[in-house]
């Protein structure tokens, strides 16, 4: 498992791309091809509702990255404060990058 470090804000910066488009849940997708966008539903995002999030964020250019190292494929991960995950089928989570925080804002 590769880990990762950040600030708090760039976790922030994570945050804020998923905040704004109204899902609770730390949610993107990826292909292949490295295209990034959140995921705003449960079930496959149609391709003409996705917005290209690649280039936006470094972190989670990094974190797709990793993740197609552990699925080539692609598909839907999580966010979380201590890492990223994605699910097996049958919901198992498996944790793939973790993060490690430094700089005097990781108290929040």
């Amino acid at each position: 498992m590769k880990t990762l470090r950040l600030t708090s804000d760039d976790f922030d910066k994570l945050r804020q791309l998923q905040i704004k488009r109204g899902w609770k849940r730390l949610a993107f997708s990826t292909n292949y091809r490295e295209e990034i966008w959140p995921s705003t539903r449960f079930g496959p995002v149609p391709i003409e509702e996705r917005e290209e999030l690649g280039g936006v964020c470094a972190m989670l250019d990094q974190v797709v990255a990793e993740y197609l190292k552990v699925r080539s494929e692609g598909g839907r991960f999580f966010v979380q404060r201590d890492g990223v995950w994605y699910e097996e089928e049958g919901y198992l989570p498996v944790q793939f990058v973790a993060f490690q925080f430094y700089g005097s804002e990781n108290s929040k």
